[in-house]
């Protein structure tokens, strides 16, 4: 930007085209110098995305902390999202200071994950620009893992509260060959979950904008 402070001799910087821990290839954010790896396997990222899919407002695989993410994946038994449903007691036991309650409560918890809604698992699988509500409105609107992938770009931006910018995003991540391999390594472990389109008459609150003000004595601002 600044040639007149270039050192002599210097040589042009050119922009990743690729992740340099997976190779695949790499999104730049529009608008901004941000450039990102979107593969939900990338091993660089593969403890913080295992995290944000066990946490509470994801699928909340409550005994699945980062510790024991940490401890599993550097053992070798986490590589994937669906690698979680894979684990075995047996396999737990052998872990440092993992005793049987605990290995049991551990599997426990992985399995009652299986109950979560499309609208978590779409939030936890590190889409960009997919967190919770959003998660909730594609869940809603296409009930189904299969019925999103079938999707255009042009049929998820016309839906509600998708734009152009999320649904650019999510056709990407469904169409990518990472993405599809994570949609199918989940499938081959049971999580294919749907969800039903509501009604008009269970969405009273449809069409109307709330605004949460003041001091809140029962409630976070997120729950509410």
């Amino acid at each position: 930007a600044l040639p007149a402070k270039r050192p002599a001799g210097a040589k042009a910087v050119h922009a990743p085209r690729k992740c340099p821990s997976c190779g695949e290839k790499v999104e730049k954010e529009a608008d901004t110098p941000y450039i990102r790896c979107v593969n939900p396997a990338c091993p660089a990222q593969l403890k913080e995305r295992l995290r944000w899919f066990c946490a509470r407002n994801q699928m909340n695989v409550e005994r699945l902390g980062e510790a024991l993410i940490d401890q599993l994946v550097d053992a070798g038994l986490l590589k994937t999202f669906a690698d979680i449903y894979r684990l075995t007691k047996a396999q737990l036991i052998e872990l440092d200071r993992m005793g049987d309650k605990s290995a049991q409560n551990v599997v426990d918890s992985i399995d009652a994950s299986r109950e979560r809604g499309l609208d978590r698992l779409l939030a936890g699988l590190g889409i960009r620009h997919v967190g919770g509500r959003v998660g909730y409105v594609l869940a809603s609107h296409f009930g189904s893992l299969d019925a999103i992938e079938k999707a255009s770009i042009e049929q998820l931006s016309t839906v509600h509260e998708i734009g152009d910018v999320i649904a650019q995003s999510v056709h990407e991540f469904f169409h990518s060959h990472a993405g599809r391999a994570t949609i199918d390594d989940l499938k081959s472990v049971g999580i294919d979950p749907k969800m039903e389109k509501p009604t008009a008459s269970e969405q009273p609150l449809q069409g109307q904008s709330i605004v949460v003000t003041g001091t809140l004595e029962k409630f976070d601002r997120e729950q509410m």
